[in-house]
């Protein structure tokens, strides 16, 4: 863009005003309303805005900063992104639910499909195939509310179901959707809704057949046992699921014999010790096959549970755990390894766990990396075996698991966000004082670009990973400001800045 042209576009809203002070013209209705704008969100190449005042999509490709607004007939209500960064699903208040994707660069609405409830939360599965939509008290008449109310939506063809989930007394607290597999011998999507003492348990393929509802607790048990955590994976003889609840010492195996297409199989529950009252578990198939990991903080350590025999080897750490990440990293021949990060915030250190030699080695599979100061968050690097952790306000320390090192670098003041690139070759930060820097992990060497020039006041910092840019979305008028930054040059010839981007297509409505 030319120094003319942006100059154009930056005093244009001015002359319009201008003119109807003046000389008295009409001022177009967009003059009078603000803008609403809500918080960027991160698509694979896009950064997208919703306008809640003047109902649009705007949409940013930082990569040639050309700008898109697309006019919305109703207020988004809840906007959110797909499992794979190339969709977005809007709700609004008429109510209609509507998928959006930019496979082709520019946003393309799928569908827009009317509802009969008000929901408030959403659950994607992890294809993007389907999305349930909960959490509403879904409206049934002037006076009633059904918060039992749900919405299954095919994102493919935009077909709708919504049903209600038979409870006893209490309502879905989330809603987590399985991978879509074979389970008791026939293809399924599986959709587990939480609640207190009890699961209630759908399938997304078939949205119209009875729910089953499964218990935790025996009829007459008066405790709450709240479940937590539903993952499916390989075990033994077919796909099982596995259950984390509070106040629970086991890990809940459910099992599926065969059953019929088109009706959700009953589950069987089989309880697999896992010591005293597990806070995160992983299940993963390592070299040895299926293996539970169930971290410990009583212990402190973590528990390898063979999901068939319910064999348990308890392994103690030598620092305090409550969390687990597991990733996967190459080994020094090439083949790949299954790893996790061992962590509890506000130790002074973490636990690299090595969970392919767990089982077998204990203790030595377990490689502790002792810091100054206490963590406030940890992340792997993908495809290393490293990880980045927060210290305080200002530090970062790189922690690399093969040379069993910790190394700090200090920022000039606090950081504000921190991101590490899905390909693992970067950690990109922003500080309060407005500096940006991108850090090199494999020479922990560092550049940085103070934004402090560009009148910055960073209020978020975002990647978009498909078009190779950080983009800093600034603090001000509610107009739109941004910074963005080739994540490959990081230098201030190369930072791009525009003010007032919503305005681009706003007053041209």
């Amino acid at each position: 863009m030319t120094a003319a042209r942006a100059l154009s576009r930056a005093l244009l809203p001015l002359a319009a005003v201008a003119c109807a002070a003046a000389l008295g013209c009409d001022r177009p209705p967009a003059f009078e309303r603000g803008l609403g704008a809500g918080q960027p969100l991160a698509l694979d190449r896009h950064v997208v805005w919703t306008l809640r005042d003047q109902p649009a999509l705007f949409t940013l490709d930082p990569a040639s900063m050309r700008t898109r607004l697309d006019p919305l007939p109703a207020t988004p209500t809840l906007t959110a992104v797909g499992p794979d960064r190339s969709g977005l699903l809007l709700l609004d208040d008429q109510p209609t639910v509507r998928w959006v994707i930019f496979d082709n660069g520019a946003p393309e609405t799928v569908f827009e499909t009317p509802l009969t409830g008000r929901y408030a939360r959403v659950a994607f599965a992890p294809d993007r195939r389907r999305a349930v939509l909960f959490s509403g008290g879904a409206d049934t008449g002037q006076v009633l509310q059904n918060p039992n109310q749900v919405a299954i939506v095919d994102l493919e063809t935009g077909a709708l179901v919504e049903r209600t989930l038979r409870s006893f007394g209490d309502v879905p607290q989330s809603i987590i959707v399985s991978p879509e597999a074979v389970v008791a011998g026939a293809e399924r999507q599986l959709a587990w809704a939480l609640s207190n003492r009890y699961l209630a348990l759908f399938d997304l393929a078939a949205p119209m057949a009875d729910e089953v509802i499964v218990h935790l607790t025996l009829a007459g048990d008066t405790r709450t046992v709240a479940p937590t955590e539903v993952t499916l994976a390989e075990a033994g003889e077919g796909l099982a699921a596995f259950v984390r609840a509070a106040a629970a010492d086991d890990i809940f195996a459910l099992g599926f014999a065969e059953g019929e297409p088109g009706v959700v199989p009953r589950p069987y529950l089989n309880q697999l010790p896992a010591g005293q009252r597990p806070s995160d578990f992983a299940v993963l198939a390592v070299d040895a096959g299926p293996r539970v990991f169930a971290v410990e903080p009583s212990l402190p350590g973590i528990s390898v549970i063979e999901p068939t025999t319910a064999g348990r080897v308890a392994v103690q750490s030598d620092l305090p755990v409550s969390r687990i990440l597991p990733f996967e990293a190459e080994r020094d021949d090439g083949t790949p390894g299954r790893f996790a990060l061992l962590w509890q915030a506000g130790a002074a250190g973490v636990v690299f766990a090595d969970l392919d030699r767990l089982e077998e080695q204990r203790g030595r599979a377990l490689t502790p990396l002792v810091v100054g100061g206490s963590i406030s968050d940890v992340q792997p690097i993908p495809g290393r075996r490293m990880a980045v952790g927060r210290v305080g306000g200002n530090r970062v320390v790189i922690l690399d698991f093969d040379a069993r090192t910790a190394t700090p670098l200090d920022a000039a003041d606090e950081i504000q966000a921190l991101i590490v690139a899905p390909d693992g070759a970067a950690i990109y930060l922003v500080t309060a004082s407005d500096d940006l820097a991108v850090l090199a992990t494999d020479t922990l060497i560092a550049s940085t670009v103070s934004l402090t020039e560009h009148f910055a006041d960073v209020q978020q910092l975002l990647h978009v990973p498909g078009a190779d840019r950080l983009v800093a979305v600034l603090a001000g008028p509610d107009t739109g400001r941004v910074v963005v930054a080739p994540t490959a040059d990081l230098s201030p010839e190369v930072l791009q800045r525009r003010d007032g981007i919503f305005l681009e297509g706003v007053f041209d409505r």
